[in-house]
């Protein structure tokens, strides 16, 4: 199979055809107040789209990184919108530069090890662990936003044993840099400089003070409003 490279029009105009591109007044995982929510699981239910989007990312992860140099042996996931994504692009990987030691890059997650508790660690399958150990790995998102899922999946990379070499994302909404996450590189397929409001920390959100109703099927809208019920 065959596919062209993607312009940065056209990956925006492929993540408004899943239906991941959203406007109104949504609640991130930070607490922080958004106008335009990007749903990291929207593009899971595309796979024909997202095959291409993990065409792109393998062949901008190949311009910063050569697998080889890195000792780059696997993808790691974050939980749980990236998995798809990460397999796509190892399978990219894989079949447009495959490292000349015959060594196949492997598509890995990592978990939830809690459901309620967004600042709970991740976890690694000792299966998981056991093949990163002393090698090159790097991690997947899908949407970076403060950064701290990635976070997260980069420290049980190292806590494993793995040198965490980079990032690959669906798209970047946060400004997320590289050296914020301690990482050689963050590759992703579109930067979308978006507004948001840090709640959390006093920052007044407009949407807010418009009454503009906040959307409870997408984010963390839901939980911010039983907050403010059970402050009242």
């Amino acid at each position: 199979m065959k596919l062209k490279r993607l312009s940065d029009t056209e990956i925006k105009q492929i993540l408004e055809l899943m239906d991941a591109v959203n406007t109104g007044h949504f609640v991130g995982a930070s607490g922080a107040h958004l106008d335009t929510y990007i749903d990291k699981d929207a593009p899971g239910s595309h796979p024909i789209h997202l095959m291409h989007l993990g065409h792109e990312l393998a062949h901008r992860i190949n311009e910063v990184c050569r697998l080889e140099d890195n000792d780059i042996v696997a993808l790691v996931g974050a939980p749980m919108g990236a998995i798809s994504l990460g397999a796509f692009t190892a399978y990219w990987l894989n079949t447009l530069f495959p490292r000349e030691d015959g060594i196949v890059i492997q598509s890995l997650y990592a978990e939830k090890t809690s459901l309620t508790d967004d600042k709970a660690p991740f976890k690694l399958r000792s299966s998981y662990a056991e093949k990163i150990k002393e090698h090159g790995v790097i991690a997947i998102e899908d949407i970076l936003n403060s950064g701290g899922s990635a976070q997260k999946t980069i420290d049980i990379i190292e806590k494993c044993g793995g040198k965490a070499i980079g990032v690959g994302a669906l798209c970047n909404r946060g400004g997320v840099t590289a050296d914020k996450l301690g990482v050689r590189f963050v590759v992703s397929l579109i930067d979308l400089n978006l507004q948001k409001w840090d709640v959390p920390k006093g920052e007044e959100c407009p949407l807010c003070k418009r009454d503009v109703l906040i959307d409870t099927r997408l984010g963390h809208g839901q939980r911010f409003l039983d907050e403010q019920k059970q402050k009242a």
